[in-house]
């Protein structure tokens, strides 16, 4: 079996150094010890925090402190979970461009690329899994914002400006992007 290398005191290894960091946050945040600074980091001089802290972080956390799941568990599964919310803008894009065939083949091809599959499986706890995701759903949300005509155009602008919000706060990259 596989069990002495996918598994440390029964709770899974995690695929990324990424993973590791955004759990450490997430432990933070339920044991209420979240600060401005890192102390466990002490070069270059205690570096700030995120702050707020990742969406990520926060998700794990809530799903930890609302579950009997273990973190690492959470860390786990949840991209697995995350990774195939791909197919709803990814639909909507295709049905609004050219149809219901288009929306269905692009979402299902894009879920079975193996890169994507790759970037969003079991044990990758990391941004990867919504980053697509966020970032296509504020675009076609602004493009139906673009092309309607009556007064619904503005909750379409509404929803694109939370959406984009989200991908901002789900992935703490975004701004130097």
């Amino acid at each position: 079996t596989y069990q002495h290398t996918t598994f440390h005191e029964d709770c899974p290894l995690h695929t990324t150094f990424d993973a590791y960091f955004y759990l450490s946050l997430a432990r933070d945040i339920l044991d209420g010890t979240y600060h401005p600074l890192d102390e466990k980091r002490g070069v270059p001089d205690c570096p700030p925090r995120p702050s707020p802290p990742p969406l990520i972080s926060v998700m794990a956390a809530s799903i930890a402190r609302a579950t009997p799941w273990h973190l690492s568990w959470i860390g786990a599964v949840l991209p697995a979970v995350l990774g195939p919310l791909l197919v709803i803008p990814l639909y909507c894009f295709g049905r609004a461009l050219a149809g219901p065939l288009c929306g269905f083949t692009a979402s299902l091809l894009a879920v079975l690329y193996p890169f994507y599959v790759y970037r969003s499986n079991l044990g990758r706890f990391d941004t990867d899994s919504l980053n697509i995701t966020f970032a296509l759903a504020a675009a076609y949300l602004f493009l139906r914002f673009g092309t309607a005509t009556t007064l619904r155009r503005y909750v379409w602008c509404a929803a694109g400006f939370v959406v984009y919000g989200l991908f901002v706060w789900w992935w703490d990259q975004a701004p130097a992007v």
